[in-house]
């Protein structure tokens, strides 16, 4: 995807499809081998949750949070981390085709990432609810 905005041309080459904007991430998640992206939090949070390996490259903007949002995913070996700053085709090149390559490094990134994320957040939610209201009585 490349956002709405973006003047890039779809190459045509096999295996691969521009997006401008796709509004079912659910389908493009489970198509997915790997993930490159922002490191907002939601994403980050739903990324590992689904066990999807990523390549997270955080906003520039801010106070860094979007670093501190990828580092346990990172620290996990489940992503990698490249700094927006020096972020363009070459790097693309250079890591990113190579990982997708590495069958055996994706596997490995992906089983890190189950054992990071989270999938019992509702249940969390409720059982935080269930002691607050057992506290209150």
């Amino acid at each position: 995807m490349t956002g709405e905005r973006s003047d890039l041309a779809d190459p045509g080459a096999e295996g691969y499809a521009l997006r401008r904007y796709v509004d079912r991430m659910d389908l493009a998640f489970a198509l997915a081998d790997l993930v490159l992206s922002r490191a907002g939090a939601a994403t980050v949070s739903e990324i590992a949750a689904l066990g999807l390996p990523a390549v997270y490259v955080p906003y520039a903007v801010g106070n860094g949070e979007q670093r501190l949002n990828a580092a346990p995913s990172v620290d996990a070996g489940a992503a990698l981390l490249l700094d927006d700053a020096g972020f363009d085709g070459d790097v693309i090149r250079r890591v990113v085709v190579p990982l997708l390559a590495d069958r055996t490094k994706i596997a490995e990134m992906a089983a890190a990432a189950e054992r990071t994320g989270i999938r019992t957040g509702s249940e969390n939610v409720i059982a935080q609810l269930d002691r607050a209201l057992a506290a209150r009585d």
